[in-house]
């Protein structure tokens, strides 16, 4: 399925589509059908060689449908996550306005005041 039709035609399909994923969420099934994908190679620079197969990267095109299903899942996830006060508040792996780089900063900010308050550092950190 393309994805610009559903794009265009939500307002109509948004209602359908919503009972659709609230079904297979409350069943805890995924269609097999669902979980097919076309892999393309692409090639990573256009100024790479195209012989060669390293220069290349394998792209998944999912259903449209399987997309809209992964994230109403996250989402409602993270919601309840957070609802439950379950949040890690050091995990940074799909939370929003937490990237790599927060990560790092905090790390960075962590060990300079370690360090200034002269403390040592456990074995498990």
């Amino acid at each position: 399925m393309l994805t610009w039709p559903v794009k265009d035609g939500r307002d109509i399909l948004i209602n359908q589509i919503s009972k659709i994923v609230n079904k297979l969420t409350y069943m805890g099934v995924f269609p097999r059908s669902m979980k097919a994908s076309l892999v393309k190679l692409l090639i990573t620079k256009t100024s790479l060689g195209c012989n060669i197969l390293n220069n290349y990267r394998a792209a998944s095109n999912l259903i449209v449908l399987s997309k809209i299903i992964e994230g109403a899942d996250y989402f409602n996830l993270n919601k309840w996550l957070f609802n439950e006060h379950l949040n890690e508040s050091l995990h940074y792996a799909h939370k929003s306005g937490h990237t790599t780089e927060t990560a790092l900063v905090q790390m960075k900010n962590y060990i300079m005041t370690s360090t200034d308050q002269c403390q040592h550092f456990k074995e498990d950190f």
